[in-house]
C-alpha cells in the first residue's frame, strides 16, 4: 500500500512541475498571438522559410509548429492547405521538419525539468531537422522538381 501511495504522490509532484511549465508557456504565446509577436517573429523567421525552401505560408506555418507544437502546428498546415496557401513541396517539408523538431520550448523545458540538458536536446533536434530537410529537399525533390535553391 505504501508504494502505491509513493507512486500516487510522485505522479502528482511530476504532473504539478509540467503544469507549472505548461501553463504559463501556453498564456505567453497567447499573449504573443494576441499583440501580434508572431507577426514581428515573422520579419526574423521569413529567411529560415526561404532558405528550407518554404514559401511565406510555409514559412509561418513552420514557425507555428515550433512554437505551439505538432497538434496545433497540424491545424495550420491542414487549414493552409484548404486555403491553397500551401504547395505541395512545402507541406512536405514541413512534415519533414516538425516530425524531427516541434513545440521546442515547451518539450525543452519538460525535458529540462527532468534532468535532460535542454541546450544538447534543443540544438541536436534543430540540426537534424534542418540537415534531414536540406538534404531532401537538395536530393530528392531536385530530381522530380526543378527547384530554386538559393
Amino acid at each position: 500500500m505504501e508504494l502505491i501511495i509513493n507512486s500516487v504522490l510522485a505522479s502528482i509532484k511530476s504532473v504539478a512541475s509540467i503544469a507549472l511549465i505548461v501553463i504559463p508557456l501556453m498564456i505567453v504565446l497567447q499573449l504573443a498571438n494576441d499583440y501580434k509577436v508572431i507577426d514581428k517573429l515573422m520579419k526574423v523567421f521569413r529567411p529560415i522559410g526561404k532558405f528550407l525552401g518554404l514559401s511565406d505560408g510555409g514559412a509561418f506555418t513552420l514557425l507555428i509548429g515550433l512554437i505551439f507544437g505538432i497538434s496545433y502546428g497540424s491545424g495550420v498546415i491542414i487549414q493552409s492547405s484548404k486555403d491553397g496557401k500551401l504547395s505541395e513541396n512545402d507541406k512536405l517539408l514541413l512534415v519533414l521538419f516538425l516530425i524531427i523538431c516541434h513545440a521546442v520550448f515547451e518539450d525543452t523545458l519538460l525535458f529540462a525539468v527532468i534532468g535532460a540538458n535542454g541546450l544538447y536536446m534543443l540544438t541536436i533536434r534543430v540540426a537534424l531537422a534542418v540537415l534531414i530537410t536540406l538534404g531532401y529537399r537538395l536530393f530528392a525533390l531536385k530530381k522530380t522538381e526543378n527547384l530554386n535553391i538559393d
